[in-house]
Parts: structure tokens; sequence; C-alpha cells
């Protein structure tokens, strides 16, 4: 986690010349499943917030990696147990940002990689339990994953407003062993987030 944290530091100084900024806003989180035990899928919905740094390389054309607390997850069926799942996390994108047209409209698109921060996943009425409810460890998922971000900006002198979409290329679970049942990794994130940001 230091680590992490040391590397997020030095992009920042390395890329000092930059605009530096904040935002924060709404992420509307959801999977992607191949298990057929899954039912009833509900997006949830939840916050990021972080920094954002904006390299501009030319008048149309920039480098936007940004650091971001997110909560994903979701809520869903499986084997009739109610599933609740929270999972937090730091995403790192880094976005390739184009503003063509004499607007100001903003292309983005890019890499992300997450690391998981922490778990909060509860199987209710769970008959497949030892007991009716069940809480997974932070240990039954993945350290992180790896996936792609796009999205469109408009930006307004100093201030952007941004919808973005990511999505999660690693399935996110590892294989566990609840009572009698075994739960094969087989879901992946999927994210639409509605952000407010202002640059320094």
């Amino acid at each position: 986690m230091r680590h992490l944290f040391l590397i997020i530091i030095m992009s920042i100084t390395t890329f000092a010349f930059g605009q530096f900024g904040i935002k924060g806003g709404v992420n509307f989180s959801n999977i992607t499943t191949n298990d057929d035990n899954v039912e009833d899928l509900e997006a949830k919905i939840g916050f990021q917030a972080g920094a954002m740094l904006k390299i501009n390389l030319s008048e149309s054309f920039g480098i936007q990696p940004e650091a971001l607390f997110v909560r994903k997850g979701s809520k869903y069926q499986y084997l009739g147990a109610d599933v609740t799942s929270n999972l937090d996390y730091v995403d790192i994108p880094v976005l390739v940002v184009l503003q063509p047209f004499d607007i100001p409209l903003q292309i983005q698109f890019g890499p992300q990689f997450s690391y998981l921060l922490g778990t909060n996943v509860k199987y209710e009425n769970a008959i497949f339990s030892l007991s009716d409810t069940y809480e997974a460890e932070r240990e039954d998922f993945q350290d992180y994953d790896l996936g792609y971000a796009v999205g469109l900006g408009l930006n307004f002198g100093k201030s952007i407003v941004e919808l973005r979409f990511t999505q999660g290329l690693k399935e996110y679970e590892k294989e566990t062993q609840i009572g009698n049942v075994t739960i094969e990794p087989s879901s992946k994130h999927f994210n639409l987030q509605a952000s407010f940001g202002v640059f320094f």
C-alpha cells in the first residue's frame, strides 16, 4: 500500500509542469458475470473522488493521469442468497485527452489500473453457509484489476464536467469455499461515472 502511494507521489512530482486538479462525483457500478447462479443483478450508486494532472502537449492533445478512490459493487442473488457487494479501489487511469474541434468538448480514453483497498461483501439468507449470514474476506478477492476508461468532458476554463465509462478486464474474485458451495472467479466490474473537477 505504501509503495502504491509512493508511485503516485513520484508521478505527480515528475509531471509537476502540468495542471493539478481535484474531482469528485457519483459512480454507478455493476458487474458482468458468466455464472448462471447469479440472478437479479442490480446496480449500486456510490461515489468517486481524487486528484488529476493535466499535461497539455498541444492545444488539442494532452495526457491526464488520475488517482481516484472509487466504491464499486452490485446487488444480486446467488443460489437464493441476497448478496450486497461493496469493494473500495484506488483507480489510476492514464488518459489521452483530445480536443479536436473549436469547442470545449474533450474525448478521453486510456488504460486503467485498480488496487483493492477493502471489501464489505455479505451473503444473507445463505442456506449453503454454516450461518445465515456470511461475510467474505478481503483475501477472497484479487489485489488489483486492469481495465480501460472512455469518456467525454466539457472544459470551462479551469473547471471540467465529465461523463465516463470504465470496464475491468480481470475477474475480481478468487476461488472461495462457502459451506458446501465453491465460488468460482466469474465476474468483472463496470462503472458509469459523472464528475465535476477543478484545476488550479
